[in-house]
Formats: C-alpha cells, structure tokens, sequence
C-alpha cells in the first residue's frame, strides 16, 4: 500500500473584480496534497499569506469597514448564543437573498463549540463600492489557531437612513464553500486531544475514528517526540467534492485518488501553525477497518513535523513521506526487499530530490518510493537515535538539495560519508 503526493497552488478569485477581490481582501490557498493509490496519505506546504487590503471609501456615502466590523461582532456573539433572531437583528439586510451568505454562516457555525469566534473585516478595493471581504475565525473545539478562517464572504454594505445595511452577497462560489462551508450539516466530536468535524450523516464512521486516535496519536508523539498538547483538527468528509471545496480548489485540480491528506492550517496570520489539519474521505474507509489505524498515524505524523521543514529552503516530499511512512504499522517493505534482493538500480540521491513523488509515476513505482524512504528514517533512526535524525533531515532540507549538499549534511550530522550510508541503509531494508 502507498501514499502519493501533489502540489497545488490556487488562487480563490473566479474572474473580474473578483480577482482582485482575493489578491486583496482574501488570502491565496496554497495546499499540498497527499493523495492515496489504495491506502494512507499526507502532506503539505507553508501556510497561506495573509489578507490585505486598503480601506479608502470612493466618497463620504460609502460605508466603511470599521462600521461592518462593528455588524459582524454582533453576529458573532449571537452565533455563539444560538440565538437566530438576534442574528437576524445583528446585520440589516435590504433582502433575503442578500442575507443568504450570513445565514449560511450561521447553520454551520452554531452548531459547534468555539474557544473563540471572531471576524476580520477589510475594504475590497477594485470591487462595487460598499464591497467588504470577512473572514469568520476561530477555533473549533479548541483545534488550531484562533485566527484559524473557518468561513468568508464578500458583502456590499450601502448607508440606508444614515445606517450601514447589506445590500447584496457577492461570495463567489468557490469561496462559498470553503472551509467548514463544505459541510452539509456539520458536527463535531472534540476531547483536548482532537477535534474530528464532520456531517451529521457521518457520526457513527466519526465515532470509530474517535476511538483510534489517542493510540495513534501517543505513538507519534513518542517517536517523533512531540512536544505540544495542541489537538489536532480532523475533517471528515462525506465525498472528494466536499474535501476539495473545503480546501478551495477544483475537482480537476487533484487526483481523482485523493482520499486522506494533511495540509497547512488557513489562518490570517502568515505564520504555519502546528499540527496541520488532516483531511478523511469518509466512503474510503469502507470494509478498510483494518488499515484506519495505520492511515491515522501516518496522517498525524505529518500533522505533527510538517513544521519541521519551516524556514528551510526545500520540503523534499521523500523526507515528509518518509517520516510518515516510518511510523505505520502495517507497511510493506516487500517490494524494496525484493529490488534489493534483484539489484535493482536504486538512487536515494535522485528519490530525495525528487519534487512530486506522484508525478508520471506508476503505483506500483511510487509504493516503492515511499518504502524506500520510509525505510531511510527508520534507518537512521535505528542507527543514530531520534535527535541526529531529525538534525540530519533538518540539514538535508535546508542545502541546496545538489548531490554533493545531500552527501555533505549526511557527514556533517551522522558522521558517514555517503557511499557507507546507502550500504548500511540495504542492508537494514533487507531486514524490514
């Protein structure tokens, strides 16, 4: 069984003032896939930037953004009371049609539990005047930041009576269904180590997954010797099309494949929060009961040192693979026995600067890839310890990724020049 990886960078905007709409007033989605042949996946890329924008009303009538921000902190204290009719009385609104966002804002919103709800509201410039993007944040059962964007609009404001009234809900569709919007009805299962959201149909499947996160989640912890207490966001979707317009991003953008992940958290600030989220496609998991154990572990090993690869100049996925892959239960390391055993031409050097571990690869290819680095970790791991190990990927991820650099960090940080370190590594593969 094998995970797969692709990178995909996508902006929100659809066309028009749009555009300008997300490059100002929302934040570009940048997201790394994992998408999965038969079995487990994850990965992911740095976090989103942040939003922009300048507010500067076109004339005296237009209605600003600290006047809406003003709106929405109402609406957002009655969604924390699940109270519909102050909602309503929150924010004016000309019709029902313009208050369709808000409302849809509100059935997915209230029925979860929130550490913290806020909004951050900012001027589109380019865009119909009164057009104001916000950004609905917070945290989930305590999962992730408190700026975390769980939901966003793009609203026109006009003065009516000397007062600020909504007038018309200019949400491309797109970003409609970001984020917790995806969900048709959702709901959330939430201890101090996880939050699983998912839609009300799912709730036995979120239960089951409930049950195997602790276990899974204790033996990353240990091995990679994790040192937050931060829960961890799990997304369980109910079809790929939730999952991939919860992440903003078109059907024909990802694999048809895609079936568990992990990717940044979408936060306002531009600083990578730690763990990512992990994604679950709900109908993969059936008659697969067996396998949930080891897909959650290796999910929430990439959850947990994604972070590694902060401010280094690469991500190799062979290294990010590897870390997840090393910690799975149920891996088969038969195919790299068996290349071994033939001797077939293997590179690590080649594999670990390979940019997308998928790409014009077959299946069969790529399962050998991920054991060869899974096989790598463990390796040093085993013959190193934990430290020099994540020392060495640290050092690898940061070079320049030339053969020579590779060859140099493995020295520096393991003390073995390279032509030593790929015979030790066979001859533990062989063992696997």
């Amino acid at each position: 069984m094998g995970s797969l990886r692709r990178r995909v960078n996508a902006r929100r905007a659809s066309a028009g003032w749009a555009r300008a709409a997300a490059a100002l007033g929302a934040a570009a989605l940048t997201a790394v896939f994992a998408v999965v042949g038969l079995a487990s996946a994850g990965c992911s890329s740095q976090s989103p930037p942040p939003a922009t924008s300048s507010e500067k009303p076109s004339g005296p009538a237009q209605v600003t953004a600290a006047q809406v921000q003003k709106l929405i902190d109402a609406f957002d204290r009655a969604i924390l009371a699940r109270d519909e009719a102050a909602v309503e009385a929150a924010v004016p609104a000309a019709s029902a049609a313009a208050r369709r966002g808000l409302t849809a804002v509100y059935q997915h919103l209230s029925p979860l539990s929130w550490t913290s709800l806020n909004a951050v509201v900012t001027a589109v410039a380019g865009g119909p005047p009164g057009t104001v993007d916000v950004q609905f944040t917070g945290s989930p059962g305590g999962a992730g930041p408190s700026d975390r964007v769980v939901a966003e609009l793009l609203l026109q404001f006009r003065l009516r009576g000397g007062a600020p009234t909504l007038a018309a809900d200019r949400t491309f569709p797109r970003l409609r269904a970001e984020g917790i919007m995806a969900f048709s009805a959702p709901r959330q299962i939430s201890t101090r180590w996880y939050t699983i959201i998912f839609d009300g149909t799912w709730r036995a499947r979120a239960m089951e997954i409930a049950k195997l996160v602790p276990a899974q989640r204790a033996t990353v912890v240990a091995t990679y010797h994790v040192r937050t207490a931060r829960p961890v966001a799990i997304f369980l979707f109910s079809s790929e099309a939730e999952a991939t317009a919860s992440i903003g991003l078109y059907q024909d953008q990802i694999d048809h494949r895609i079936q568990f992940f992990t990717h940044p958290v979408a936060r306002v600030s531009p600083v990578s929060w730690s763990p990512g989220d992990i994604g679950v496609v709900a109908p993969a998991l059936f008659q697969q009961d067996t396998w949930t154990p080891s897909m959650l572990r290796h999910e929430i090993a990439h959850a947990f040192t994604l972070s590694w690869f902060d401010g280094l100049a690469h991500s190799p996925p062979f290294l990010k693979e590897g870390l997840a892959v090393a910690v799975e239960s149920d891996r088969s390391y038969a195919p790299l026995r068996q290349a071994i055993a033939l001797n077939e031409p293997i590179s690590l050097l080649r594999e670990m600067q390979v940019g997308d571990i998928w790409a014009s690869r077959t299946t069969d290819v790529v399962r050998l890839a991920y054991a060869e680095a899974g096989a790598t970790i463990r390796y040093v791991m085993h013959r190193w310890g934990f430290s020099r190990m994540y020392h060495w990927v640290r050092s690898v991820a940061g070079s320049d990724m030339t053969d020579a650099a590779i060859m140099n960090s493995t020295k520096r940080e393991l003390g073995i020049k390279w032509r030593a370190f790929v015979s030790g590594w066979r001859a533990f593969a062989t063992n696997l």
